[in-house]
């Protein structure tokens, strides 16, 4: 009887041992065949957008001179040939958003293959000399870019805070030609006025009453009796009370103020 046992118990074992083999190579297949399937759509998904004519052959800049065109190109994240239907409009707006000279950006999507990106720019209207060196600001005092060499028609600024605060003089000195043309640089004085250097000569301007004051300025200018041979300082913080500093000989000959 134990005899029996023993055989029918073995009997058993055989059967389970044949059983978990079978669903070993069972649940081996089923792994391969889904990895299989698995790798197959992977494929199809990845590889049928760029046969179909979904890869980006164009990406179009509009807006955006030269400088700022290379700086897109080497921050926008993106190149041609990557897939159009899984690209990130948005990633793409984060990374130009990030260039100092863009001011705004818009990104579209063309299909089948194209990247349109509009521009605009910020506009340099000073160089704000401080601590850090020279810097390109626009008009609401963001520092655009370093530089080290001065760039035409750009004026000079510096004092504290003198780059949120220099858009309203350089507005009214604009409305004077012979002054626009012959602005030098700017100095906000204790960030409550303003000196500025006209053609080498030094303007010390009021507080209040800043339109009057330049409007008197333009009016001497204008006579032509004024230059930085003669004159070296013209202080207008009393509008109505002129002073004139005139430059002086010394015994030697050289020029003093």
């Amino acid at each position: 009887m134990v005899k029996k046992r023993i055989q029918h118990k073995k009997k058993h074992s055989r059967y389970f041992v044949k059983y978990l083999l079978l669903l070993l190579i069972v649940g081996g297949g089923i792994y391969s065949f889904s990895n299989y399937i698995y790798s197959f759509f992977t494929f199809i998904h990845s590889s049928i957008p760029q046969t179909m004519g979904f890869s980006i052959d164009h990406i179009n800049i509009s807006g955006a001179n030269k400088k700022t065109q290379r700086l897109i190109f080497e921050n926008i994240g993106i190149s041609k040939g990557e897939c159009i239907l899984k690209l990130s409009t948005q990633k793409i707006f984060s990374n130009i958003s990030k260039i100092n000279w863009v001011k705004s950006v818009v990104v579209q999507k063309i299909l089948p293959n194209s990247i349109n990106i509009k521009i605009k720019e910020r506009t340099p209207i000073a160089i704000f000399q401080n601590g850090s060196g020279a810097i390109l600001i626009d008009k609401s005092g963001n520092l655009i870019e370093k530089i080290k060499t001065r760039l035409p028609n750009i004026p000079i600024i510096s004092g504290g805070n003198a780059n949120f605060n220099v858009k309203y003089i350089l507005d009214l000195i604009s409305q004077y030609k012979d002054l626009r043309d012959n602005l030098d640089s700017l100095t906000y004085i204790r960030e409550r006025r303003w000196n500025i250097i006209l053609s080498g000569i030094k303007v010390l301007l009021p507080e209040t009453e800043i339109e009057k004051a330049l409007e008197i300025l333009s009016t001497i200018l204008k006579t032509g009796k004024i230059n930085k041979n003669t004159v070296s300082k013209i202080d207008l913080r009393t509008p109505e009370n002129v002073i004139f500093s005139k430059l002086k000989l010394t015994n030697r000959g050289s020029l003093i103020l």
